[in-house]
């Protein structure tokens, strides 16, 4: 079974050899569900996706058919995630005009380059 998560693993590695560059020319989208506490980051217009968890309550969204990451749900977010990664927390909170619904930020401007950093933290995460 390991060898098949290592084989998975890799094989998603590869395919985002170019996260950085997509990261830097695609909108963003943004979202948080404080009932579930669930916060999501899609890279790009919303598509179909898979989820593969790669760290606890981190889980990337990846096309199913290519395993690009087309984004990021952190689950338990305000709960267990921030107190865990306390430097996401100013980088959430400016994601975000009052109340914390849902976002969509497109490829420019101070705001997708938050996005973009917390993208690449999360990335990083994993």
């Amino acid at each position: 079974m390991e060898e098949a998560e290592g084989l998975a693993s890799r094989e998603i590695l590869e395919a985002n050899a170019d996260l950085e560059e997509r990261l830097s020319r695609l909108s963003f989208s943004v979202s948080y569900d404080e009932e579930f506490d669930i916060f999501v980051l899609t890279i790009g217009e919303p598509t179909e996706a898979i989820t593969e968890e790669v760290a606890d309550g981190l889980q990337l969204r990846l096309d199913p058919e290519t395993l690009k990451v087309v984004g990021f749900e952190v689950l338990s977010f305000r709960r267990r995630f921030l107190p865990a990664h306390p430097e996401f927390g100013p980088h959430f909170e400016s994601l975000f005009e009052s109340p914390i619904q849902r976002r969509d930020i497109p490829p420019r401007g101070a705001q997708h380059r938050r996005a973009q950093e917390v993208a690449s933290k999360l990335a990083a995460v994993s």
